[in-house]
């Protein structure tokens, strides 16, 4: 997770621990809790996931220039999206500054983005936080169901696209696709039939879909 290697690497690291462990299975990160590697941890173990941090105990005489933090993340079965705990009390860590600043910002960031997920604000969603069952079960139809999401990734020869997936309102056997995928011109993407709930379901309904991803 060496910032000058780009996330890449870290995310297939990262991705390879979600995959391997099983349920109740604990992944513990020693960390500096440099932004680069809070920025790849957080918003890896939302869905499923119990995370901790706590401060590495040290002995009166030693006087590091950092300080070294323990992130814990835990497997569990629950999709339910949990705030992070902290262990750590700022106070006692006053002597390191920047470093801890730094963790709290983080932390009470990434705990207002999963308050904002939990209260079902209209956020854009990672594809890999919806596998994990951030708006349900994505493999069946769920009248009704809007969900804005982001594809692919940015950056040199990546691309990225932002997306809302919107399952009909009425589902009856009147249906002429099971799924439909619409692409909206860049230029017209801030018309209102395209930007607003009430013209993207209008858009579900002339597409005689029962799923339309747009």
């Amino acid at each position: 997770m060496e910032p000058e290697l780009g996330p890449e690497l870290g995310n297939q690291y990262l991705s390879e621990v979600k995959r391997v462990l099983k349920s109740g299975g604990k992944f513990i990160c020693l960390t500096l809790a440099e932004s680069h590697v809070l920025g790849l941890l957080f918003p890896k173990f939302r869905y499923g996931w119990k995370m901790s941090l706590h401060v590495i105990p040290q002995k009166p005489s030693d006087k590091p220039n950092l300080h070294t933090f323990m992130v814990i993340a835990e497997k569990e079965k629950s999709a339910v999206l949990q705030q992070i705990s902290s262990a750590i009390i700022p106070s006692s860590l006053d002597c390191y500054g920047s470093q801890v600043h730094g963790l709290q910002e983080a932390l009470e960031s990434e705990n207002q983005i999963r308050a904002e997920y939990s209260s079902g604000s209209d956020i854009l969603y990672s594809f890999e936080d919806l596998q994990l069952g951030a708006k349900g079960d994505l493999t069946e139809l769920s009248p009704g169901r809007r969900v804005l999401l982001t594809l692919g990734q940015q950056g040199a020869s990546r691309f990225c696209y932002k997306v809302v997936l919107l399952d009909a309102q009425q589902q009856s056997s009147s249906f002429v696709y099971h799924f439909g995928v619409f692409l909206v011109p860049k230029a017209r993407a801030r018309e209102w039939l395209f930007s607003s709930e009430e013209g993207q379901w209008q858009i579900v309904e002339s597409s005689k879909a029962a799923r339309l991803m747009m």
